[in-house]
């Protein structure tokens, strides 16, 4: 059973004491944002997507984050107010702007992604949305949360029994269920990485939870600045620095007593305070940058590990393993069990997303006035 909590204030006490436990993952140093330094193997990343999108239906049944966070960036199109007749979707992964935009906002998307089998995987087909399903409830905050089903020791037996490498095979425990809306589709193989628009060419670029995968993020920011036209949007969202610390904690604990030292299982993420900036080198104007959060309760570890292996988000940097051993596993499924467990015996697994918003400069947009140019003081205003 899964809850989804959105910004969920209310746990804020809860959550302030286990985050400093780890912030990067084991082996990765602090940001290296700061240049074109190769962290993830795109290759690897780009074969667990072709992975990911050969079983299809255990794909879809695992599209619920990436669909939550496409209706939100929807949402803060709509509230633009203002229509963009080409929309390209960066790291686009199966698509799912096109769940939710319609001719009102848009007449095309043109679908972008470095691996032509996620790409296409739902090509001619009706896609729809994440909806709740027989075993699982998302729910928002305030709302009444059911009881997970409990996770038998014999079922995770099974999935312990399914392990490959450093990823978890099975069966995913959500459901896909939505419409496509009516917009024109272009599919388009592109690595994020090496932006291939022409420069002043684009309306609007969206990126749905790819970025965090870029080693060159702000050569990527810039290329994607370069290739919009005056006064075009960049709207993304990504995963930030404080993603799965439930699981990144429990991993380096269990490597730290059972090989006495710490491999980088979980990959390093974008810190959300330098966004900002990172947006402002990459010439943006009017940026804005904003932090949301989704809580999801799995049943055990295994499942949490087993739904990113579906989504085409298990480890890719150059650095990690080979493979986690079942001891290591097992240790880690304890250490978070009694770390981050719920009291019904589920675990939380917290997905911190970034959202931003930056547009190319243009000589039409609203611009601060010049210092000491006002001409009523806030002193008599205040009276």
């Amino acid at each position: 059973m899964l809850h989804r909590l959105s910004t969920p204030t209310h746990l804020g006490v809860r959550f302030l004491l286990r985050r400093n436990l780890a912030s990067v993952s084991g082996g990765i140093g602090g940001s290296k944002l700061g240049g074109p330094t190769q962290i993830f193997d795109r290759q690897a990343k780009r074969l667990q997507k072709d992975r990911a999108a050969a079983d299809p239906v255990a794909s879809r049944e695992v599209d619920y984050l990436r669909d939550e966070t496409a209706r939100q960036l929807v949402d803060r199109l709509l509230d633009i107010k203002r229509r963009f007749p080409t929309i390209v979707e960066l790291g686009a992964n199966s698509g799912y702007l096109r769940r939710y935009l319609s001719r009102e906002l848009t007449d095309k998307v043109i679908q972008c992604d470095m691996s032509e089998a996620m790409l296409r995987r739902d090509e001619g087909l009706e896609v729809k949305t994440s909806s709740v399903s027989s075993s699982s409830t998302i729910s928002t905050e305030g709302s009444a949360n059911t009881p997970p089903r409990e996770s038998g020791a014999e079922e995770e037996e099974a999935l312990l029994t399914n392990l490959d490498g450093d990823e978890v095979a099975g069966q995913s425990t959500t459901s896909a269920n939505a419409h496509l809306p009516p917009v024109d589709v272009e599919y388009r193989v592109m690595d994020e990485e090496h932006n291939t628009f022409a420069e002043n060419s684009l309306d609007a670029v969206v990126s749905n939870l790819s970025l965090h995968w870029v080693n060159d993020l702000p050569g990527a920011l810039i290329q994607i600045q370069r290739s919009l036209r005056p006064d075009g949007m960049f709207l993304g969202a990504m995963l930030g620095g404080d993603t799965l610390f439930e699981l990144r904690t429990s991993l380096q604990l269990a490597d730290l007593e059972r090989r006495n030292g710490i491999a980088p299982r979980i990959s390093p993420m974008v810190d959300p305070r330098d966004m900002t900036d990172l947006l402002a080198r990459a010439g943006f104007a009017l940026t804005t940058v904003d932090v949301d959060e989704v809580v999801i309760d799995y049943p055990s570890p295994i499942h949490l590990m087993q739904d990113l292996q579906a989504m085409g988000e298990s480890n890719a940097v150059l650095l990690r393993n080979p493979g986690i051993s079942r001891d290591t596993l097992l240790a880690a499924s304890s250490v978070y069990q009694a770390l981050h467990g719920n009291e019904d015996g589920t675990i939380p697994a917290t997905f911190q997303v970034v959202f931003m918003i930056g547009w190319k400069p243009d000589p039409s947009q609203p611009k601060p006035k010049k210092r000491g140019s006002a001409t009523v003081s806030l002193k008599d205003a205040l009276k």
